[in-house]
């Protein structure tokens, strides 16, 4: 078969292919869950004006010199929402953002209380410490349940409100 790699997967190429058909493969790719969120941490760090870093364990350092780890969640799963990832950013940020795509709205906890308050992370069962590296909060913010109480009530305690 023969395939220019460079003709066909060169930045520009890969542009214009995205871009094509009334963006149809851009409008198709950013529902992919790590592109999304890749997409998202960029653009909330370039619209609140902080310097976007994408190291291991933070996104961004904000004017404020604080260190935050952007985390958001697009799905609803039994009334939950979940966010994963969680336990590499320990001792790596200032601050946890959680942004919810469905409802939008936002969250930023600061590290200590996130790592030491929310539940679920480090679950103990029958005397055995399992990892999860997730947790989840309530979707209604418990409107109409209550689920995950503890967890929802946190992220209220620190919502962004504009």
């Amino acid at each position: 078969m023969k395939y220019n790699l460079k003709e066909n997967l060169s930045d520009s190429s890969l542009v214009q292919w995205l871009i094509k058909d009334g963006l149809k493969e851009l409008k198709n790719i950013i529902q992919v869950p790590g592109v999304r969120g890749s997409v998202v941490e960029r653009k909330i760090a370039q619209d609140l004006n902080s310097q976007f870093t994408d190291l291991h364990g933070s996104d961004e350092i904000d004017l404020l010199g604080r260190v935050i780890e952007t985390k958001m969640t697009k799905s609803i799963n039994n009334g939950l929402f979940e966010i994963g990832n969680v336990l590499s950013k320990e001792n790596k940020c200032d601050f946890i953002r959680v942004i919810d795509l469905i409802n939008f709205r936002w969250f930023e906890i600061p590290h200590n209380v996130f790592f030491d308050k929310i539940h679920g992370i480090r679950i103990n069962k029958r005397g055995k410490k399992k990892i999860v590296d997730s947790f989840t909060f309530s979707a209604s913010y418990n409107v109409t349940d209550k689920k995950a109480i503890h967890n929802t009530n946190i992220l209220l305690k620190y919502e962004i409100i504009n």
